[in-house]
């Protein structure tokens, strides 16, 4: 995968973090408008209720009993409807939670692609250093142990004594280099595999 395509896949994930993240503002609005809404239509209910039994037990003194039989089916209903507003409630506050929990795990995916995602362009661009820092080893290394096997042999005047030293340290330095190519390459097969996990292919 170029890194080309991870930057637009980690565009993309921002993208879709930022509309998951405004869907879910908008959600918890609507979930907090509407326990309001419900807090104030049972308050409301209640009050009505109250406003009809004291207006009975006025005008209907004489029909007390009636009015208890009446007042206890009433109740019955209220409660009911409060048992049921309650439920309501419930459903949308465990909704909230829901959602809230939601939104974190995605912050914490999108934060930990992007981490990921900037691990891989930093090795990625350091690899390619040790590559051509690798080709231009080889050639001076080629160089040099022509000019060293002259030097030994003597045949030729251009060729310096430290010829076969510098071949030595420029072997030296190429061996470091391929440790390194290496390491890098099972960094970035662990970063696939990580990759992989996440979904972020």
């Amino acid at each position: 995968m170029t890194t080309k395509h991870w930057q637009e896949t980690y565009q993309a994930l921002e993208v879709k973090y930022q509309e998951n993240r405004e869907a879910n503002s908008q959600l918890i609005a609507q979930v907090n408008e509407k326990e309001l809404e419900l807090d104030k239509s049972l308050e409301d209910k209640v009050q009505s209720a109250l406003d009809k039994q004291n207006e009975a037990y006025k005008a209907k003194v004489k029909s007390l009993q009636e009015k208890i039989v009446a007042l206890e089916t009433k109740n019955e209903t209220l409660n009911s409807q409060l048992d049921s507003e309650k439920q309501s409630l419930g459903h949308l506050q465990k909704k909230n939670q829901q959602l809230e929990q939601t939104k974190s795990i995605q912050a914490s995916v999108f934060e930990r692609s992007r981490e990921v995602f900037q691990k891989e362009l930093t090795i990625k661009q350091e690899l390619e250093k040790l590559e051509s820092e690798k080709e231009s080893l080889n050639t001076k290394i080629s160089k040099l142990k022509k000019a060293c096997d002259l030097y030994l042999a003597g045949t030729s005047w251009d060729a310096t004594s430290d010829s076969c030293d510098k071949q030595d340290q420029a072997t030296s330095r190429l061996s470091q280099v391929n440790q390194m190519i290496s390491v890098h390459k099972m960094d970035l097969q662990d970063i696939k595999i990580m990759t992989e996990k996440l979904g972020l292919e």
